[in-house]
């Protein structure tokens, strides 16, 4: 296996070694010209993202449509089980409650079989196994829903400050990436990755916007055709 790896990074040395290596009058010049690229790629991509409806994490606050409600019920039964009766026992016995004339009250056991395996049996079974882990899940689930929802409200000026500091570098700070080893091939992978990648997802928002204006323009005017014609 570290042979393996050597070769691999061996080769990408060597291929490397082989992009040309631009002098620093040149190299700044590529900064800026890369800097632009990637700056305008940026302002697009920004611009769809604050303007693209489902762009963003959005909190799902119904637990039993979420995809954690499997496993975070797996959590609770195993925390229902290690706290077990810390919400009671869920049983009891039922008892009817008669009243006469007088509003006098008079309380009886009752002694109904399907009352009592309900009361006795199947409730403290749902309550321990289904009830218990359910309200475990709930106090974790929750909590997470509201930080993913503070996060998905945050994300996109997070990643609007990380762009435009990216962009900085490149113009203010490029003395810094003269300096790195490698530059030249630096500078281009970093233009490729970070220009294309910003640039393909600007145009996948752009196109997944809903185009229900135009389409009720183009129904309506194939109605006032089809009016037309049977005049």
């Amino acid at each position: 296996m570290k042979n393996i790896l050597a070769k691999i990074r061996d080769w990408f040395k060597n291929l490397l070694d082989k992009v040309p290596h631009l002098s620093d009058e040149k190299m700044k010049l590529a900064c800026y010209i890369c800097g632009g690229l990637i700056t305008a790629s940026s302002i697009f991509f920004i611009y769809e993202m604050f303007t693209c409806e489902g762009f963003g994490i959005e909190a799902n606050w119904n637990i039993f449509s979420s995809v954690f409600f499997g496993p975070l019920f797996f959590v609770g039964l195993v925390l229902a089980i290690a706290n077990w009766g810390k919400f009671g026992h869920w049983g009891g016995k039922p008892y009817n409650v008669y009243s006469d004339g007088n509003g006098r009250e008079r309380v009886e056991e009752n002694n109904d079989i399907m009352d009592n395996t309900f009361y006795q049996i199947l409730m403290p079974i749902l309550g321990h196994f289904v009830i218990e882990p359910i309200i475990y899940a709930c106090i974790i689930y929750y909590p997470l829903a509201c930080v993913i929802a503070i996060f998905g409200v945050i994300l996109p000026y997070a990643i609007t400050i990380i762009l435009l500091a990216i962009c900085a570098l490149l113009f203010v700070f490029n003395e810094h990436v003269m300096r790195l080893p490698y530059r030249t091939a630096i500078l281009a992978l970093a233009t490729i990755l970070i220009a294309g990648g910003l640039t393909w997802a600007a145009v996948s928002m752009e196109q997944d916007k809903p185009k229900e204006t135009t389409e009720y323009i183009e129904d309506m005017g194939d109605a006032i055709e089809e009016t037309t014609d049977g005049i």
